[in-house]
């Protein structure tokens, strides 16, 4: 297990310390293999849900209520954090 673990950094790490030209045409295929990761457990998480019957935590009123301050938060701190700062 160790030795599958130190080839996957390792090839990372040639991946990120290699020619320009291999990082641009990794990059966008790595994030895309991330991003259907990321979508993949969120969706699975909710067909689970639906299959094992869990009740659902927050209804629909206080869920937007909650989640709200939560999305301003992000979505400000994303565009104060993503300008470039000289």
């Amino acid at each position: 297990m160790k030795a599958i673990r130190e080839q996957i950094i390792d090839i990372i790490y040639r991946i990120a310390t290699g020619t320009e030209r291999i990082r641009l045409i990794l990059t966008p295929l790595v994030g895309l293999i991330f991003f259907s990761i990321v979508l993949f457990l969120i969706f699975i998480s909710f067909f689970l849900d639906g299959y094992w019957g869990f009740p659902r935590f927050v209804y629909m009123p206080l869920s937007i209520a909650i989640s709200a301050p939560f999305l301003m938060i992000g979505s400000f701190s994303m565009a104060v954090v993503g300008r470039e700062i000289p």
